[in-house]
């Protein structure tokens, strides 16, 4: 065993005993595993399935604790387990080998009740451990599918990131457009304003002459009975109506860029919440699948437990039985022994 060590890299220490045909291979050395040419050197499901079923009846007889979970942390190759295993191994073979008891006889030394039940429990580890232990093609199917639902969160990501962002940005640019035709609505109209107010001498010299106002002005202005009277009340009234129809319009967007910044923080809160559902759900099943395979559990326990008492009370009864019987046949021997 201490050769084996020595030609193993301690670096892949945890996948060379993995798959369980090493142990196997020093079981064999110490002659305790005489079927050792089933063992499968192979790197699959199937392999390590076959190699550690049929490890566990040999190890349980030279007292180690080797259950389900101790197999799959030597499969997983988990930090550790491994080693444990095989301290535990190295400590029950030096004491066989100090001892000199061979395979066969720590067999025929075990009780026979002990026996029907290392059978059981034998059984019931490797229904367990069947279940336990995936196949390759389930693992390859569970790694393209766990592949492909992460490239389709990487989209729906990228999707739920541009789509605001398009949204701004056509928001920005329907802004832009607005602006812009304000713009040059207010330069038009200003324009317009600069226009009368370059032809208001032309208008009141009109007036002085006694011809009447052209155009527009004629709107702008009163003539009285003695004399020319200028007011502006319409082009200030124009300019009210450009400066409130600015304000509206200026409202009016701010109203629609509150609306729209409500609409994207109402989606994004709709999003989480249906994110946060799924979360939920996979909780629920996740707890679920556990609380099924606890139940199973339990009951193959109970099994085992109420086999375990039968055995027990079937071995007190043949006890008594035997105990009747030698008394019985020395209570018939004394009678003899009496007669003669």
């Amino acid at each position: 065993m201490t050769c084996l060590f020595l030609f193993t890299d301690p670096k892949t220490f945890a996948s060379d005993f993995s798959s369980g045909y090493l142990i196997g291979e020093v079981l064999h050395k110490y002659q305790l595993q005489n079927d050792f040419s089933m063992f499968m050197k192979k790197d699959t499901s199937i392999s390590r399935l076959n190699n550690f079923t049929r490890v566990e009846p040999t190890l349980r007889l030279l007292g180690i604790s080797f259950d389900t979970n101790a197999a799959q942390e030597v499969m997983e190759e988990k930090q550790g387990a491994a080693t444990r295993l095989l301290y535990q191994l190295y400590v029950s073979l030096e004491k066989k080998k100090k001892a000199e008891i061979s395979g066969t006889l720590m067999e025929l030394m075990q009780p026979a009740a002990n026996v029907g039940l290392h059978k059981k429990e034998h059984d019931f580890y490797s229904d367990r451990l069947h279940q336990g232990v995936k196949r390759d093609a389930e693992l390859k199917l569970q790694n393209i599918s766990q592949h492909y639902e992460e490239k389709c969160q990487q989209l729906s990501d990228r999707l739920g990131m541009t789509l605001p962002l398009q949204q701004k940005r056509q928001l920005g640019v329907q802004d832009e457009k607005r602006l812009k035709n304000i713009e040059k609505t207010v330069q038009t109209e200003i324009a317009k304003f600069e226009t009368r107010r370059k032809l208001l001498p032309y208008g009141l010299a009109s007036l002085s002459s006694g011809q009447p106002p052209s155009g527009d002005f004629s709107q702008g202005f009163e003539v009285p009975g003695s004399g020319a009277k200028l007011t502006l009340q319409s082009n200030s009234k124009y300019i009210q109506d450009i400066r409130q129809r600015l304000e509206e319009k200026a409202a009016a967007r701010e109203q629609k860029e509150k609306r729209q910044d409500r609409f994207l923080v109402e989606q994004l809160k709709a999003q989480e919440a249906q994110e946060e559902a799924q979360r939920e759900e996979q909780l629920v099943k996740r707890l679920t699948r556990q609380t099924q395979q606890e139940q199973r559990l339990a009951t193959q326990l109970l099994q085992v437990r109420v086999q375990k008492d039968v055995l027990r009370k079937n071995r007190l009864f043949r006890e008594q039985q035997y105990k009747q019987r030698r008394e019985r046949d020395f209570q018939e021997a004394l009678e003899r022994e009496a007669v003669r």
